[in-house]
């Protein structure tokens, strides 16, 4: 299932190969390829836009909702660092200490092993792409959105996502990664308010 922003178009064909559900405001999302018989997931670089809703149904000021996504970031970045510290400790335990930064970064670009991280990659990305977006007014449909995707990941019952919960059933063992979880749940809760 592909996700795709609002008012971009699919052809005919590509719906067939790609089945795509458009939420306004939201990044596209498809399944790209596939990587040793699992599906390879990429945010495409088209950012979040504002929602298409009447100007009078809209509570929070740009300011506001940037500064409610903007809280999200670093809480998101603090996850996805324990997540990825696991998967490296898991990785090193079968084959040998990393030998530094720039092989790290080949292997989580390029190891089956470390795909799983991939939709949580992308979704940071697209984030960071929409806060930094010039001329772009964010709504609280922005902020509705991320809440949509997160939830998305962590779904049981969304099979799309299976490989990224697996490893993050894995990593939930790992204090730091339950404790960095519970700071960005923490915040996402808080953006409701």
């Amino acid at each position: 299932m592909a996700y795709k922003a609002a008012g971009s178009e699919q052809s005919e064909e590509e719906a067939k190969r790609v089945p795509s559900v458009e939420l306004a405001g939201a990044a596209s999302f498809r399944v790209v390829s596939e990587i040793n018989g699992s599906p390879y997931h990429q945010w495409w670089g088209r950012a979040w836009v504002a929602a298409r809703a009447p100007a009078t149904l809209l509570c929070m000021t740009d300011a506001a909702v940037r500064a409610k996504l903007t809280a999200l970031v670093p809480a998101l970045r603090h996850f996805h660092a324990a997540l990825l510290d696991f998967t490296k400790s898991d990785y090193e335990f079968l084959n040998g200490p990393v030998g530094g930064p720039f092989e790290l970064y080949s292997l989580v670009m390029n190891h089956p092993q470390f795909q799983w991280l991939r939709p949580l990659s992308g979704l940071m990305a697209t984030l960071d792409e929409v806060l930094d977006a010039k001329g772009t007014t964010l709504t609280e449909r922005n902020v509705t959105d991320i809440r949509q995707a997160l939830g998305l990941l962590f779904a049981e019952t969304d099979t799309r996502f299976a490989e990224f919960r697996g490893g993050y059933n894995r990593a939930r063992t790992d204090l730091r990664v339950r404790e960095t979880e519970a700071k960005w749940r923490e915040i996402l809760h808080s953006l409701e308010a």
